[in-house]
Protein backbone atom coordinates (compact mmCIF):
# COMPACT_ATOMS: atom_id res chain seq x y z
CA UNK A 1 0.00 0.00 0.00
CA UNK A 2 1.80 3.17 -1.02
CA UNK A 3 -0.07 5.53 1.70
CA UNK A 4 1.87 3.54 4.94
CA UNK A 5 4.79 2.19 5.88
CA UNK A 6 5.19 -0.59 7.34
CA UNK A 7 5.93 0.94 10.70
CA UNK A 8 3.63 3.76 12.66
CA UNK A 9 4.55 6.68 12.03
CA UNK A 10 5.98 8.51 14.92
CA UNK A 11 2.59 10.30 16.58
CA UNK A 12 1.60 7.15 16.40
CA UNK A 13 4.16 5.51 18.29
CA UNK A 14 4.35 7.89 21.04
CA UNK A 15 0.58 8.10 21.45
CA UNK A 16 0.24 4.67 22.83
CA UNK A 17 -0.98 1.49 22.54
CA UNK A 18 -4.79 2.51 21.36
CA UNK A 19 -3.19 4.62 18.77
CA UNK A 20 -0.99 1.61 17.27
CA UNK A 21 -4.33 -0.57 17.03
CA UNK A 22 -5.78 2.31 15.00
CA UNK A 23 -2.78 2.39 13.31
CA UNK A 24 -2.87 -1.25 12.07
CA UNK A 25 -6.47 -1.57 11.53
CA UNK A 26 -6.44 1.99 9.05
CA UNK A 27 -3.14 -0.17 7.47
CA UNK A 28 -5.53 -2.70 6.81
CA UNK A 29 -8.72 -1.28 5.91
CA UNK A 30 -6.56 0.79 3.35
CA UNK A 31 -5.31 -2.71 2.01
CA UNK A 32 -8.94 -4.13 1.27
CA UNK A 33 -9.95 -0.82 -0.41
CA UNK A 34 -7.30 -0.90 -2.48
CA UNK A 35 -8.24 -4.37 -3.84
CA UNK A 36 -5.67 -6.64 -1.60
CA UNK A 37 -7.23 -10.11 -1.84
CA UNK A 38 -5.48 -11.59 1.39
CA UNK A 39 -3.45 -10.82 4.26
CA UNK A 40 -0.28 -12.37 4.46
CA UNK A 41 1.84 -13.26 7.55
CA UNK A 42 5.80 -14.77 7.21
CA UNK A 43 6.87 -14.42 10.91
CA UNK A 44 7.43 -18.06 10.60
CA UNK A 45 11.01 -17.01 9.25
CA UNK A 46 11.92 -14.97 12.79
CA UNK A 47 9.84 -17.10 15.17
CA UNK A 48 6.99 -19.33 16.13
CA UNK A 49 3.59 -19.50 14.62
CA UNK A 50 2.20 -20.23 17.57
CA UNK A 51 0.04 -17.20 19.04
CA UNK A 52 -0.83 -16.95 22.27
CA UNK A 53 -4.71 -15.46 22.94
CA UNK A 54 -3.45 -12.31 24.78
CA UNK A 55 -6.43 -10.08 25.75
CA UNK A 56 -6.29 -6.79 24.70
CA UNK A 57 -7.09 -5.38 27.83
CA UNK A 58 -3.36 -6.45 28.52
CA UNK A 59 -1.95 -4.30 24.94
CA UNK A 60 -1.13 -0.87 27.07
CA UNK A 61 0.93 -2.58 29.75
CA UNK A 62 2.39 -4.90 27.09
CA UNK A 63 3.34 -1.97 24.74
CA UNK A 64 5.28 -0.25 27.11
CA UNK A 65 7.25 -3.42 28.55
CA UNK A 66 8.31 -3.66 24.62
CA UNK A 67 9.31 -0.79 24.26
CA UNK A 68 11.55 -0.78 26.86
CA UNK A 69 12.67 -3.97 25.12
CA UNK A 70 11.49 -6.77 27.31
CA UNK A 71 11.46 -9.67 25.23
CA UNK A 72 9.01 -11.70 26.78
CA UNK A 73 6.49 -8.83 26.76
CA UNK A 74 7.37 -8.06 22.94
CA UNK A 75 6.31 -11.68 22.08
CA UNK A 76 3.16 -11.52 23.38
CA UNK A 77 2.53 -7.88 22.22
CA UNK A 78 3.09 -9.88 18.70
CA UNK A 79 0.44 -12.25 19.70
CA UNK A 80 -1.73 -9.65 20.49
CA UNK A 81 -1.50 -7.84 17.39
CA UNK A 82 -1.27 -11.34 15.07
CA UNK A 83 -5.10 -12.37 16.51
CA UNK A 84 -6.07 -8.39 15.87
CA UNK A 85 -5.29 -8.50 12.52
CA UNK A 86 -6.55 -12.35 12.65
CA UNK A 87 -10.03 -10.54 13.53
CA UNK A 88 -10.05 -8.05 10.68
CA UNK A 89 -9.42 -10.71 7.97
CA UNK A 90 -13.22 -12.14 9.69
CA UNK A 91 -14.28 -8.53 9.47
CA UNK A 92 -13.31 -7.71 5.91
CA UNK A 93 -13.86 -11.52 5.08
CA UNK A 94 -10.45 -12.09 3.21
CA UNK A 95 -8.12 -15.00 3.43
CA UNK A 96 -5.19 -15.20 5.99
CA UNK A 97 -1.76 -16.40 4.09
CA UNK A 98 0.81 -18.33 6.17
CA UNK A 99 4.02 -18.87 4.96
CA UNK A 100 5.38 -22.80 5.99
CA UNK A 101 8.67 -23.59 4.50
CA UNK A 102 11.65 -24.29 5.85
CA UNK A 103 14.28 -21.33 6.12
CA UNK A 104 16.93 -20.93 9.07
CA UNK A 105 14.47 -21.01 11.65
CA UNK A 106 14.10 -23.72 13.81
CA UNK A 107 11.78 -26.81 12.31
CA UNK A 108 9.16 -26.16 15.23
CA UNK A 109 8.40 -22.53 13.82
CA UNK A 110 7.30 -23.63 10.23
CA UNK A 111 4.59 -26.14 12.03
CA UNK A 112 1.19 -25.70 10.44
CA UNK A 113 -0.07 -27.44 13.84
CA UNK A 114 0.56 -24.49 15.73
CA UNK A 115 -2.26 -22.39 14.46
CA UNK A 116 -4.82 -25.05 16.17
CA UNK A 117 -5.70 -22.72 19.14
CA UNK A 118 -6.81 -20.15 16.26
CA UNK A 119 -8.52 -23.29 14.12
CA UNK A 120 -10.35 -23.87 16.80
CA UNK A 121 -11.18 -20.69 18.57
CA UNK A 122 -14.87 -19.64 17.66
CA UNK A 123 -13.85 -15.98 16.71
CA UNK A 124 -12.02 -17.28 14.53
CA UNK A 125 -14.03 -20.09 12.78
CA UNK A 126 -14.89 -18.21 9.75
CA UNK A 127 -11.41 -17.12 8.86
CA UNK A 128 -9.72 -18.39 5.39
CA UNK A 129 -5.73 -19.30 6.64
CA UNK A 130 -4.11 -20.81 3.44
CA UNK A 131 -0.90 -22.07 4.28
CA UNK A 132 1.83 -21.23 1.47
CA UNK A 133 4.66 -24.17 0.64
CA UNK A 134 3.05 -27.18 1.72
CA UNK A 135 4.66 -26.88 5.10
CA UNK A 136 7.31 -28.68 3.44
CA UNK A 137 8.66 -30.47 5.85
CA UNK A 138 5.10 -30.42 8.00
CA UNK A 139 2.89 -31.98 5.14
CA UNK A 140 1.32 -34.35 7.78
CA UNK A 141 0.54 -31.54 10.04
CA UNK A 142 -0.78 -29.43 7.15
CA UNK A 143 -2.98 -32.54 6.15
CA UNK A 144 -4.17 -32.39 9.58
Amino acid sequence: CENYLLTPEKDYEEKGFENYLKFVDEVIDTYIKEGSPALKFVLAYERSTYFEKVPESEGPELYVKAKEGDLQAYTRFQDLVVWHMMRLAVKHDVPVQWHFAITDNLISAFDPLNLSNMIADPELWNCKMVILHGAYQRFGSAEA
